[in-house]
């Protein structure tokens, strides 16, 4: 009888060796789905914060490039401006020379003509 009774302790020994054994694999499992399910979320909001700071900064690169070229612009439409008010003063100028130096030609050419 002892050694049935010795036999039987080893089986269940066993038995509960083998069944601890089972819990602890499905324990791990359990833990390594979770903790690989957080790192997957973790991952997924490092991912979104990169998308959101790439698009940040390629929004200020786009922003900046426009400014840039509406201060050219407006700086270059208004040298333009000038230039062309100056040349039309210059020709009004030169309108008013050329018109001075023919009345003072007809003058100059009556007053010949009634000393002659």
């Amino acid at each position: 009888q002892a050694c049935f009774r010795s036999k039987q302790a080893r089986k269940i020994i066993l038995t509960q060796q083998r069944t601890s054994i089972v819990l602890q694999k499905v324990g791990r499992g359990f833990l390594a789905r979770k903790h690989k399910k957080e790192q997957l979320a973790a991952v997924a909001i490092l991912q979104r914060a990169a998308r959101e700071m790439t698009v940040r900064s390629q929004n200020e690169i786009e922003n900046f490039a426009a400014t840039e070229i509406q201060r050219v612009w407006r700086g270059f439409s208004a040298h333009i401006d000038f230039m062309i008010q100056v040349m039309a003063a210059m020709k009004i100028q030169a309108r008013f020379r050329e018109m001075r130096s023919k009345r003072a030609l007809l003058v100059l050419s009556f007053q010949h003509k009634s000393s002659t």
